[in-house]
């Protein structure tokens, strides 16, 4: 499985002007992408995951790079959480999964 992730940017402002998220605490990314490869928890089968800047307020999001066709970005938010035995599971409106398994 490849999946690409998108992390908040903190905006390139002054300290006193720079966004703070829904707690109050500064947002802050990684300045380039970086990746890590390894093998899935659960499958044993080889995985790949891509961390990558975003912009403020874009929230966390995964990109699955193995799918071609159809909506391949899923959020990474509690109300898109399956329930599903063992892992955590995260789906999009297109069925799209993003899992530990």
């Amino acid at each position: 499985t490849k999946i690409e992730l998108s992390v908040p940017a903190r905006p390139n402002t002054p300290k006193a002007e720079r966004k703070r998220n829904r707690v109050g605490r500064m947002q802050t990314t990684v300045k380039s992408p970086i990746t890590f490869t390894g093998c899935g928890l659960h499958s044993g089968k080889p995985a790949r995951l891509t961390i990558r800047p975003a912009m403020a307020e874009h929230g966390i999001w995964f990109r699955r790079t193995d799918i071609e066709v159809g909506d391949t970005m899923v959020p990474a938010r509690w109300d898109v959480v399956r329930q599903s035995p063992l892992c955590t599971t995260l789906v999009n409106d297109a069925g799209v999964t993003v899992s530990t398994a």
